[in-house]
């Protein structure tokens, strides 16, 4: 056993991560039952053209980081069985 292994919180300090800021916009495609959450067009419009290769009939938006975090709760709450690929970059 080490020697700090009975005394958890004495060894050396360990650098805790500082959370990315969240971006000022986001492009959310939907499509089917899936919402997806991007922090760059481009990825967006990628996800977009993969919909639509899927045959689905898909909506985009570019919504502020404040806006977005008010409709990713709505969804939530309203309708729970749409699932949400967040990968913006932003907090949780």
């Amino acid at each position: 056993m080490s020697p700090n292994a009975a005394d958890p919180g004495t060894g050396p300090p360990v650098p805790v991560p500082v959370p990315a800021p969240a971006p000022e916009v986001v492009y959310l495609v939907a499509g089917g039952d899936m919402v997806a959450v991007f922090a760059d067009k481009t990825s967006a419009d990628i996800q977009n053209h993969v919909m639509i290769g899927a045959n689905l009939d898909t909506t985009r938006s570019r919504l502020t980081w404040a806006r977005w975090v008010e409709v990713r709760a709505e969804l939530r709450t309203r309708h729970p069985e749409v699932e949400i690929t967040d990968v913006s970059g932003g907090p949780s």
